[in-house]
């Protein structure tokens, strides 16, 4: 009793206080605006009286802010994104996307929420830099018209999809690591290519494969190997599996090196010894070719002297 008296409170006002918990600082949070029952609420939940102030004062409750706080917002970024209209996931979401609200002020794209529009449609709008008005329309053309028909097949989200050039076939290719060739005119499934690798998800270049005229079947071996398909066009063309080309290739010869040392019948690693040797394609061939029995050579017979 003494304490309280001493702090100025009454009786009644005491008793509130010391029904909570509180002391010597019940002043302190008196003075600061804190009813008992809320003061002990932020207490208990960890605040001191300067921080539980900063977010009372921004609006929120204490079950806000450890919510807030949970998900790594501060107190004025957290009464920024609430002020604008957002919720607490809305604007996780946003942020997990790295956008600030600083960011999103700027360029006023929380206009955007206040107009109805959801945060698919303001990511897409912020990742395509969208006007509001661009928005608007993207958003009516999406409301207006319907699929006329449905591609099933792929079991996990589809990350790109192309066209042909002459628009009859549509690629798409999934996280479920198979690309789908689909056939347009008669809306079914064409070509399957399985088991890309996880970077190959977005695999857009499809088209530049096919209109190389490369098998479905192989394009996946040239890829592996590193190859794009104008190059693997190049080696393709002077008659070397995705395998060979490679091997050729990863011995530091390029595609009319490799053709002339194998017409010698030179394997890469017996081309790259002899040309580490000071041999030339050239040289060779003198050997190979000569016309004499006796002096004609194989590799072998090179290699060996």
């Amino acid at each position: 009793a003494i304490e309280f008296i001493s702090i100025d409170f009454s009786a009644k006002e005491a008793y509130k206080w010391y029904e909570q918990g509180f002391l010597k600082d019940a002043k302190e949070w008196r003075d600061s605006g804190f009813e008992p029952k809320a003061a002990k609420e932020w207490k208990d939940s960890g605040f001191d009286i300067e921080r539980a102030l900063l977010w009372k004062n921004n609006g929120f409750s204490v079950k806000d802010t450890i919510e807030w706080k949970s998900k790594k917002f501060a107190e004025n970024e957290a009464q920024r994104w609430r002020d604008s209209g957002f919720t607490l996931e809305e604007a996780k979401i946003l942020k997990e996307n790295n956008f600030t609200s600083k960011e999103l002020i700027e360029k006023n794209y929380f206009e955007y929420k206040k107009a109805g529009f959801n945060i698919n449609d303001i990511i897409f709008a912020i990742k395509e830099n969208l006007s509001f008005e661009e928005l608007k329309r993207w958003k009516q053309i999406v409301l207006e018209y319907k699929p006329f028909a449905t591609l099933k097949g792929h079991i996990n989200n589809v990350n790109s999809i192309s066209f042909s050039p002459d628009g009859k076939i549509l690629a798409s290719a999934s996280s479920d690591r198979t690309i789908k060739l689909w056939d347009m005119d008669i809306l079914s499934l064409q070509h399957l290519i399985k088991k890309i690798k996880q970077e190959d998800i977005s695999f857009k270049n499809v088209f530049d494969w096919i209109n190389k005229d490369f098998n479905i079947k192989v394009i996946k071996r040239w890829r592996d190997g590193g190859f794009e398909p104008r190059e693997a066009q190049k080696w393709k063309d002077s008659h070397f599996k995705p395998s060979e080309a490679k091997e050729w290739r990863d011995n530091n010869f390029t595609v009319e090196e490799a053709k002339e040392w194998a017409s010698y019948y030179a394997t890469p690693d017996k081309a790259k010894k002899l040309r580490s040797q000071g041999f030339l394609g050239k040289i060779l061939r003198i050997f190979i070719s000569a016309p004499s029995p006796s002096k004609k050579m194989s590799i072998e017979d090179i290699m060996k002297s």
